[in-house]
């Protein structure tokens, strides 16, 4: 038995739940899951993001504070991903008190040790708002590719997602005025002295791609060193010198509670797995910063067996999931309307025949229902149900869906046992340990077929084949309803803050 790490990309805490911010938990939740089914000590964990700069935006947008909104949207938040069925062992806060002694107390210790340092950068200065801007409050162009982006890292996540040290044609965000660049002390992270540790570790890894290893490299040339601080007070004070302006960066915040929240066995086991499953904007942080500070601290972390596995951008019909468009699958309604298996098979169905996204279009999703889950696995757990002997396993092709599950190879094996389970010639013992692996990607669809092949009567899928038009008239109907009770204020706010996290695939492009 071995140990495994899963973590999946934290989401914003500032609003309604869409599909696209659970992609990295489903993928990863398959992982957990097949692990466990092998006997591995599995730790699974995700969180909310809960000092992100736009938290502290739509907070004042609304004239409230930002501990109040985090506090509403995580108890909302928590009850879709079970319902969506992520077997998450902990969904941490980084607002956790226990968290920020952790995060104040390991800076200190590398503080004192001089391997960090105040040093002055120059942070960009906004004089209508009279005050320094976080990173994500600067709009201007990526000095690499060219591209509109925001704060420290270019958001064209599909050609570039480079750190920036500094933008170009930098203005405010919030009003939209011009920005000066004023020197501002602040706590300042070297991530050099480590590269020649890490690089060796993630090009040994097997699952990692190209593009992945290439923006880890990129990071490391652009980026010698990474600021740890930055102008806001909603965050993590840094306990020398406490300035109330100044707390730690959130990304070195949310990466630290990676360790704060984890037994630390997965992070002392040199032979523990590591899986991080993150947005494509994640790689250098994951790649580069947290690897980084674990090193840096000399208390025995591993950064071994370490791989990062980006996830595809989410398109909703044609266009990318926005809350400022109003496109989308937002949890709180698509719950209402069907199970949590369901958007899950969309995710990964649409990803074993997809190349890059996974474009949502409510025919297809239907369609794809109806014929490879309603009509496909039906009739054939049924068929299975009635034969007398339970027939031999069809080992070669059961151990492929394993060997495809330990290679992380998601879309091949969730087109592999969708293929085993629908099989009109696989006997009664196949469909069973099939159902098994089949409960990594849809536990709650597999649970009732494994109970249909024991002889139960219960059905897979009740209410008969998916009508597309139907579907999507009662999911926006719920979606307008919602929209309409937001006040002025909210809805403006919610489009603002929107605005700060843009996703800028060139639709002409698709």
């Amino acid at each position: 038995m071995g140990r495994t790490f899963i973590n999946a990309g934290w989401p914003y805490l500032y609003d309604v739940p869409g599909l696209h911010n659970c992609v990295p938990m489903l993928f990863a939740d398959v992982y957990a899951r097949f692990h466990r089914l092998g006997g591995d000590e599995v730790f699974f964990l995700s969180g909310g993001d809960e000092h992100g700069s736009r938290v502290e935006f739509v907070a004042r947008g609304l004239r409230r504070h930002p501990q109040g909104l985090v506090d509403e949207k995580y108890a909302a938040t928590v009850p879709l991903l079970e319902a969506m069925g992520i077997s998450l062992d902990t969904f941490a806060r980084t607002t956790d008190p226990r968290h920020g002694r952790f995060v104040g107390e390991y800076l200190a210790r590398l503080f004192e040790r001089g391997l960090v340092r105040w040093r002055d950068f120059d942070i960009p200065y906004c004089a209508r708002c009279a005050k320094h801007l976080p990173d994500r409050f600067v709009q201007g162009r990526c000095p690499h590719c060219g591209d509109v982006t925001y704060g420290g890292q270019c958001n064209n996540k599909k050609t570039c997602g480079r750190v920036i040290a500094s933008l170009r044609d930098g203005r405010c965000a919030v009003c939209g005025g011009g920005v000066e660049f004023r020197g501002r002390a602040h706590l300042s992270f070297p991530t050099g002295p480590y590269r020649p540790a890490i690089l060796p570790q993630l090009r040994s890894s097997k699952e990692l791609g190209p593009e992945v290893l290439r923006r880890v490299e990129e990071t490391f040339r652009d980026v010698p060193e990474a600021a740890l601080t930055r102008d806001t007070p909603w965050g993590i004070r840094f306990p020398i010198q406490d300035d109330p302006g100044r707390t730690v960066y959130s990304w070195a915040d949310s990466l630290l509670a990676k360790v704060t929240f984890a037994p630390e066995a997965f992070w002392r086991d040199p032979d523990a797995r590591r899986l991080f499953f993150l947005g494509m904007d994640g790689v250098p942080f994951y790649g580069v910063l947290l690897p980084s500070l674990l090193l840096a601290s000399e208390e025995g972390y591993s950064v071994s067996n370490w791989t990062l596995l980006p996830n595809a951008v989410l398109i909703y019909e044609g266009g990318v999931c926005s809350k400022s468009t109003g496109t989308g699958i937002w949890l709180q309604e698509a719950l209402s309307v069907l199970e949590g298996d369901l958007w899950r098979f969309h995710i990964y169905h649409t990803y074993a025949h997809a190349e890059r996204h996974a474009d949502f279009r409510w025919e297809r999703f239907a369609q794809a229902v109806n014929e490879e889950l309603i009509g496909g696995l039906e009739g054939n757990l049924a068929r299975a149900a009635l034969e007398a002997s339970p027939g031999p396993a069809d080992t070669v092709r059961l151990d492929g869906v394993r060997s495809l599950l330990l290679g992380l190879e998601t879309a091949a094996a969730f087109t592999a046992v969708m293929d085993l389970v629908r099989d009109p010639a696989a006997s009664r013992a196949t469909l069973l340990e099939a159902t098994s692996l089949l409960s990594c990607f849809l536990p709650r669809i597999a649970a009732r077929a494994r109970l249909r092949l024991l002889g139960s009567a219960v059905r897979v899928f009740e209410g008969g084949p998916l009508s597309h038009r139907a579907l999507r008239a009662r999911y926006q109907a719920l979606v307008d309803e919602r929209r309409d009770r937001l006040s002025l204020e909210e809805d403006i706010t919610g489009l603002r803050a929107d605005s700060l996290c843009v996703c800028p695939i060139d639709l002409k492009e698709q």
